[in-house]
């Protein structure tokens, strides 16, 4: 009886740790969080809502900026300009 049990409790978190991995690899959104509001993209660029002004995510600035005014765009940069955003003066994008 003492085996069995052992053998469940083995199998118990044997399952439990399946189950982290996949949820946390294949489930849950990557910490760059890829266009996700909150977390910073690792491609694109974050746009400040409030000065209309456009950074790469690796810029200084956007860890300033308020989380509110934040917002994750994929879009090239020329469309961006067209539709009247500026390229931040520090970065460069």
């Amino acid at each position: 009886m003492k085996k069995t049990l052992s053998f469940l409790c083995v199998m118990l978190l044997i399952g439990a740790a399946g189950c982290f991995v996949l949820l946390h690899y294949y489930i849950l959104p990557s910490p760059a969080g890829e266009g996700a509001q909150g977390s910073a993209p690792s491609s694109g660029y974050v746009v400040n809502t409030s000065s209309k002004i456009f950074h790469l995510p690796s810029c200084p600035s956007t860890q300033q900026m308020k989380e509110s005014n934040k917002l994750f765009s994929t879009e090239a940069r020329e469309a961006l300009i067209a539709q009247g955003l500026k390229p931040c003066g520090s970065c460069e994008p």
